[in-house]
């Protein structure tokens, strides 16, 4: 304790009735100084004395009693002097990537004036010998500094000191770890694919550190081009796009995310899309000589007229069955006119019996009746069923009856309502809905279709009869 003491002395022998000490600041302290009793009985025995002064000389007396007398033991002398400050390392807090704020504590003098108190820091578990000083004022109690431009993920270790005239102390050291890592890429995808561009995007967590997002993309895993994403650097968890141009048409390529901090980099896994063919035009031409605008959507080429054609690829006629009673008793491939009007043709086509698809010789060299898989790889480019529709029908009420809802015609399909004629001849619903068949056989009197209608925007598969009459659109091998 401050500027107290602590006598310790042994008595021996007889049964003691007294013991204790004489202390002063003159010598002879047995006659000149202040007695203190401590006890009886042989034991060593101790006393505290408070209220001493630094520099000055006291001096203590032991004595004991017993029947035969009292016994003295040697009188000495001792001088207060000043030690060392008090320092305690106490406390690490509000530790970020970048700052902490450290304390400590100088809690006694060492009776003398405090001059300086601070801290060692640095990333060796020495900071004394290798670490940096930081001054935070003098003089005795709490005391603290935050310190700045640190380095992320790395631990650092820390010191008080304390210094007075007798001399410097230090507390324990104490450590701590800044925050921050590698970026995480959490999801990462492409959209809008064109023939000749795509969207790239990621979501990007850049653990509490601004963080650089860039893509890398080219024909193979080497890739060769980057590209910066948008926005970069990032500070918090967000979503980044970056718009690549200048791409080939129909061509596969490879990407993968690039994110960096100072910490490290990370990448994602490699990933490949393909250019489409959306929107890339052209003509083929069937049999007869009938020439059909055609566009690509998606990876698929489909036309974007109904089929007219009355022969096979091979050139072998296709029958015209006009009757109504042949047509609802025939089960052999036959083609007819809407309303047996020749004029329909030119613009919605003709209406084909199943069984001309069965042969698999109606389209065009290189081209098939679409299969349930080729209408599905459509619907879901355009959006699914419920959207499907509206996207591949003509635009407007020239062929389509009023509302001709949500029709926008957006990759220049042109579905137009060519009606059908059904199982019993009977011929309905041009201007109100668009029936294609599909080459998938759905059982022994029925197969699949494709149906659009001019009061929604969805677009339906269903199954018909295979007597029906229906329109064809064919689809590039």
């Amino acid at each position: 304790p401050p500027r107290s003491t602590l006598f310790p002395y042994t008595t021996l022998f007889r049964s003691i009735s007294e013991k204790g000490i004489y202390w002063g600041d003159v010598p002879g302290v047995a006659d000149n100084g202040t007695k203190v009793s401590i006890g009886v009985n042989s034991s060593t025995f101790s006393q505290v004395v408070n209220g001493l002064s630094l520099g000055k000389a006291y001096y203590v007396r032991a004595y004991a009693r017993n029947i035969k007398g009292t016994a003295m033991g040697e009188e000495i002398y001792f001088t207060l002097n000043s030690v060392v400050p008090t320092v305690f390392t106490i406390s690490v807090s509000g530790v970020s990537t970048h700052k902490a704020i450290i304390g400590g504590n100088v809690s006694y003098d060492g009776g003398t004036s405090v001059t300086e108190r601070g801290f060692y820091y640095g990333t060796n578990s020495s900071p004394i010998t290798n670490g940096k000083k930081i001054q935070v004022g003098n003089g005795v109690g709490m005391f603290n500094t935050t310190l700045d431009s640190l380095l992320s993920k790395t631990k650092y270790y820390f010191i008080a000191y304390a210094t007075n005239s007798v001399g410097t102390s230090y507390g324990d050291t104490i450590s701590f770890t800044t925050k921050g890592n590698e970026p995480i890429i959490v999801k990462y995808s492409f959209k809008n694919l064109t023939q000749t561009s795509v969207t790239l995007q990621a979501i990007v967590e850049p653990n509490q550190l601004s963080s650089n997002i860039s893509f890398e993309y080219g024909l193979t895993t080497s890739y060769g081009f980057t590209i910066d994403a948008s926005p970069s650097p990032i500070e918090s968890y967000d979503t980044v796009n970056a718009e690549v141009t200048g791409l080939n048409m129909n061509t596969v390529y490879h990407f993968r995310v690039k994110a960096t901090n100072e910490v490290g980099v990370v990448y994602s896994r490699d990933t490949i899309f393909k250019t489409v063919i959306t929107g890339l035009t052209g003509t083929v031409t069937d049999i007869e000589g009938n020439q059909y605008n055609t566009v690509g959507i998606g990876y698929q080429t489909w036309m974007t007229e109904n089929l007219r054609t009355k022969k096979y690829k091979n050139g072998i006629a296709i029958t015209l069955i006009t009757n109504d009673s042949i047509w609802t008793n025939s089960a052999s491939a036959g083609y007819c006119y809407y309303n047996n009007d020749t004029l329909t043709s030119e613009q919605y086509g003709l209406l084909y019996n199943w069984y001309v698809v069965n042969t698999g010789n109606v389209c065009p060299d290189g081209w098939h009746v679409p299969t349930v898989d080729d209408w599905q790889q459509l619907i879901e480019y355009a959006g699914g069923t419920s959207s499907a529709g509206g996207k591949l029908k003509e635009t407007g009420t020239s062929h389509w009856a009023p509302p001709n809802e949500n029709a926008t015609d957006e990759y220049g399909f042109k579905a137009l309502p060519g009606g059908n004629r059904d199982l019993n001849a009977v011929f309905d619903f041009m201007t109100l809905e668009g029936d294609w068949w599909v080459a998938n056989e759905y059982s022994i009197n029925h197969s699949k279709f494709v149906e659009i209608l001019f009061n929604y925007g969805n677009i339906y598969v269903a199954n018909a009869y295979k007597k029906s009459g229906m329109s064809i659109r064919c689809v590039k091998n």
